[in-house]
């Protein structure tokens, strides 16, 4: 039986993550991983929860979620989790004063029981909890789990929080932004090393404008809007619904992918020359019949296989 302050989860695609404003403007930096596995945790906090509780997720839960493949998810995990204890969140008003916290208070792992538990701040309560003034972030899970870098996710929860405001409060469904280069840098503690035309371009701005629209549920484009002699200090993001009509896990493989692997553990996807295909609950592809396992390229063949039969409505587990 769980302790009284413990709670077994089991996050789904479609959960709602809300963060308050502040926290979206925080300085921090995380790894994809990191950001990712505290991300899939908010979402399962309610916005009337009083207080934290310990939250134990299945690791072959957090991999079906975000797809990965890793070889030693135990060993990132842990790195991930090592990250969320030890980066510091910087909060800075010079009306108020500073804030310094981390994300999570403690993490633990035993061996053998696939489980991990994952024990929130204090500090972030007022951030995450009871936020009753409707000027927070709320977005679904489902849009950050593909995105390919934090620098992407990060920009995406901004520009969607800025567009769901232009859209709550004013019934525009477009919603523009400015964002001066040096804020960014400092919120997202981007490298000084990263200049703004090779890296902040081409490795944020040009990838997110891609991943959403592959991704999510906003679509951008920007301008240049600023400038001090020759060096770009500001620009505009404007911020549309993402208007893609393909249901939402046939965007792309990798959505798909995700999609089965949430969905379809141990069901029988297709019957195939004597065989039962299915979804182990390590992600894998495998026959029911043999128990074999398919390696990388196997499986990769079958998986391209899956979706184009699921695009033309001939994936029978999808009928």
């Amino acid at each position: 039986m769980l302790a009284l302050n413990k709670i077994e989860i089991d996050p789904k695609p479609s959960n709602i993550v809300r963060k308050a404003e502040a926290l979206l403007r925080a300085r921090y930096s995380l790894s994809k991983l990191a950001i990712k596995l505290i991300t899939i945790i908010i979402s399962m906090l309610s916005k009337d929860d009083a207080d934290f509780k310990i939250y134990i997720i299945k690791v072959t839960n957090f991999k079906e979620l975000t797809g990965t493949d890793s070889k030693n998810i135990y060993a990132d995990l842990r790195s991930a989790s090592d990250e969320l204890l030890t980066k510091k969140i910087e909060f800075d008003d010079k009306n108020v004063g500073f804030m310094l916290t981390r994300w999570i208070a403690s993490a633990e792992y035993s061996i053998g029981s696939g489980e991990i538990e994952i024990e929130i701040s204090q500090k972030l309560k007022p951030l995450l909890l009871q936020l009753k003034d409707g000027n927070y972030l709320n977005y679904e899970l489902k849009n950050i789990l593909a995105l390919k870098s934090t620098y992407v996710i990060r920009l995406y929860e901004l520009l969607k929080h800025q567009y769901n405001k232009i859209k709550k409060y004013k019934g525009h469904t477009v919603a523009t932004y400015e964002v001066y280069i040096e804020n960014l840098r400092e919120e997202f503690k981007i490298p000084s090393s990263y200049q703004y035309s090779s890296h902040i371009k081409k490795l944020i701005f040009e990838k997110s404008i891609k991943q959403f629209k592959e991704y999510t549920d906003i679509e951008i484009t920007y301008k240049e809007t600023k400038k001090r002699g020759k060096k770009v200090i500001a620009v505009e993001f404007t911020i549309r619904e993402n208007t893609i009509h393909l249901i939402d896990y046939l965007k792309n493989l990798q959505t798909f992918i995700i999609h089965i692997r949430t969905n379809f553990v141990n069901k029988n996807i297709m019957e195939h020359q004597g065989m039962i295909l299915s979804i182990s609950e390590n992600g894998r592809i495998y026959d029911k019949k043999t128990l074999k396992e398919y390696n990388k390229d196997e499986a990769l063949q079958v998986w391209n296989i899956w979706f184009d039969l699921a695009k033309s409505d001939n994936l029978p587990i999808l009928l």
